[in-house]
């Protein structure tokens, strides 16, 4: 299929936007001439330009020029803003502008009819292995898995989807530029680059590693230069490959018309990171991979320090169940804001195996084999379903051959802030987004599990100032600020040694305000 949309989820929330719409107007009392045609009547444009305006219009788009002044009059904006639209056009995932619209028309009515995105489905608790650090059965199964995995980890491709600038955080440049620790100042580009260098040199093998980086138009320019002046961090320049994602067009209503920030300007915002997997097909760089020898292309965050510290295990467990699709999990409690992994069943017979927000995973339960919704077991104090953390080990071959059937399109979703009960319009411009977790989704038949290991040996991410912080941890969550970032790195290596047998002194817990 050209473009792969089964499943029309509406699942996570809209990145803001203090942008509202206010161009997007309609001028003129009835019968008389938009702007838009005064200017085609005046032969303003011709050839491609002329033939995607004429497609805008029909497709309803007219409004978005209301807010251009006569013909002659900032002429040079008007064909700015036509050169973004052409660009627009040529980067929108799926076929353009006018798929692009046609498919946030067909979301934007199930939103607005309230539709149910996985009605007909029953979930229950995926395929997986949780690893268990705290007894001697449990560490002897993970040197097991280890010794499985371990000689498979030359053979991966690495994937880091990067995140944004770090200025929530109080840092400039691309998060990945942040330092994960105060003792060698060393950033967490830094970490992952010489994490991959360990290996090749820990197996002695002549294969470089490969690293391809999603990034931004805001995060590009930060990430090479960090590169750059580093010497690539010890690694080849070819072996690290970025790759940009671009934008696509804000939808000012369920028309949808498209949203401008200015009379010469259509507003943009990210599609989402399932973009990453369109991006490996692009680029062709999963196939070239594949055809170099890798086995496994593994997806990771931007701010995690502890991303690695499974994945030998996680190999492992790939290896012995034959998963297309592995997912790092980490334990969850019931109702957790957090997505977690389910299997689900329909009553047609489809089965896949995907992340379920929290918020749809209760409602879920409750119509369907659970009452009570999401509950904690009362074995382990936490939900049987686990936790998802973005992180996942990928069979190539599986991934090229999905990558070969679909173009990377994930499914999309769209997720509007309504401004009343009529849930036409928005308070806010919103946008058609895809998540890098809904790969099983395009993977149909793919064998699909989990690896589940503790939050300590696994996640810590760095994503929260210290206000966010604070905030966090009065509603009982990790704090996942800088602080606690840097303080799970040097207690991962601690937890570890104590479980080996090392006579470890803790130090008195303090408190700061």
């Amino acid at each position: 299929p050209a473009f792969c949309s089964a499943e029309k989820l509406s699942s996570r929330a809209s990145s803001g936007s203090n942008v509202s719409p206010a161009y997007s107007l309609r001028m003129g009392g009835s019968g008389s001439k938009s702007v838009l045609q005064e200017h085609l009547d005046n032969d303003f444009f011709w050839g491609e330009d002329l033939t995607l305006l004429q497609m805008l219009k029909a497709q309803g788009q007219e409004a978005i020029f209301d807010g251009w002044e006569a013909v002659g009059v900032n002429d040079e904006e008007k064909r700015k803003m036509v050169g973004q639209l052409r660009h627009l056009d040529a980067v929108c995932p799926g076929g353009g502008l006018e798929a692009y619209l046609g498919r946030a028309k067909d979301l934007l009515s199930l939103s607005e009819s309230g539709a149910n995105a996985f009605d007909g489905w029953t979930p229950r608790v995926p395929e997986g292995t949780a690893l268990d650090p705290d007894t001697q059965e449990g560490r002897d199964e993970i040197k097991r898995l280890e010794g499985i995995g371990a000689p498979e980890m030359p053979f991966c491709g690495f994937v880091l989807v990067a995140g944004g600038l770090g200025e929530r955080l109080g840092y400039s440049g691309a998060k990945v530029g942040l330092p994960y620790n105060t003792l060698t100042g060393k950033c967490y580009l830094q970490l992952y680059v010489e994490t991959l260098l360990a290996i090749e040199q820990r197996f002695g093998s002549s294969r470089k590693v490969p690293l391809a980086i999603m990034v931004s138009e805001d995060t590009e320019a930060p990430t090479k230069r960090l590169l750059e002046e580093n010497d690539f961090f010890g690694a080849d320049q070819a072996q690290i490959t970025l790759m940009r994602q671009e934008k696509v067009p804000a939808l000012a209503d369920s028309s949808p018309l498209l949203a401008t920030s200015g009379p010469y300007e259509v507003l943009a915002k990210p599609h989402g990171h399932g973009d990453v997997h369109q991006l490996l097909w692009k680029t062709g760089l999963a196939k070239q991979w594949h055809e170099n020898g890798c086995r496994w292309v593994v997806f990771f965050q931007d701010t995690n320090a502890l991303a690695f510290f499974t994945l030998a295990a996680m190999l492992g467990v790939s290896l012995e169940k034959g998963f297309d699709v592995n997912s790092l999990t980490v334990p969850r409690k019931a109702k957790q804001a957090i997505g977690a992994i389910a299997a689900l069943q329909h009553e047609d017979g489809r089965q896949m195996t995907v992340n379920v927000e929290y918020n749809q995973l209760d409602a879920l339960l409750r119509s369907t084999t659970h009452p009570e919704g999401d509950e904690n077991d009362e074995a382990t104090g936490f939900s049987p379903f686990p936790g998802n953390i973005n992180q996942l080990v990928v069979k190539l071959e599986s991934y090229v051959a999905a990558l070969e059937e679909t173009g990377g399109l994930m499914p999309e979703f769209v997720n509007p802030k309504y401004a009343d009960d009529t849930r036409t319009t928005f308070k806010k411009p919103t946008r058609l987004e895809t998540m890098m977790q809904d790969l099983p989704k395009c993977m149909a038949g793919g064998n699909v599990g989990f690896t589940q290991a503790p939050n300590w040996l696994a996640f810590s991410p760095l994503k929260n100032s210290l206000e966010e912080a604070k905030k966090a941890l009065q509603k009982g969550s990790p704090s996942a600020c800088a602080a606690q970032a840097e303080a799970d790195v040097y207690g991962v290596f601690l937890a570890i040694l104590e479980r080996l047998g090392a006579k470890i002194s803790h130090a008195e817990a303090q408190e700061y305000t």
